[in-house]
């Protein structure tokens, strides 16, 4: 037969069926599938861990601040807006959590017994009242960020 065939000057080639190609673009398919919700929800959630960490930060600096002039230093809230801003001794500031890179809102804002949605550091670094802020992204579970009557940020 491959003598017949070398005659005639035909090449047999290794070649892939279409029924092969096919099963092989359905696997491909399918490992797809599963794998795209899960790196969507990897994803959201590193937004609102990103997210609480940058609030943290900034109440941190917030504290510093009031601490290094002296004055009285206010983190104010606005839950409908997804944001909170920072006013006082230094370059005031807004940060929009509901934007890129974080898409995530803000929960539940609560200080103090009145339940006020401001925290105000004092010249020692101290909070007016002890607090927390829940930060949500979808139907993940809330990271809450707790402010201590002593200022510290946890």
């Amino acid at each position: 037969m491959q003598r017949n065939i070398a005659q005639h000057g035909f090449r047999t080639a290794a070649a892939f069926s279409l029924i092969e190609l096919v099963l092989v673009m359905l696997i491909i398919a399918v490992v797809f599938a599963i794998a795209t919700p899960r790196f969507s929800q990897a994803n959201a959630r590193q937004q609102q861990a990103m997210a609480a960490e940058r609030l943290k930060s900034d109440l941190e600096l917030a504290r510093a601040r009031a601490r290094a002039s002296s004055q009285n230093v206010t983190v104010m809230f606005n839950r409908s807006g997804a944001s909170y801003g920072l006013s006082g001794a230094g370059e005031a500031f807004a940060v929009e959590l509901d934007e890129a890179p974080y898409r995530a809102q803000i929960g539940h804002v609560a200080f103090g017994d009145a339940g006020d949605e401001f925290v105000t550091f004092n010249a020692f670094g101290i909070a007016h009242a002890e607090g927390r802020i829940e930060i949500n992204r979808g139907h993940l579970r809330q990271i809450t960020v707790r402010v201590k009557a002593s200022g510290e940020v946890e």
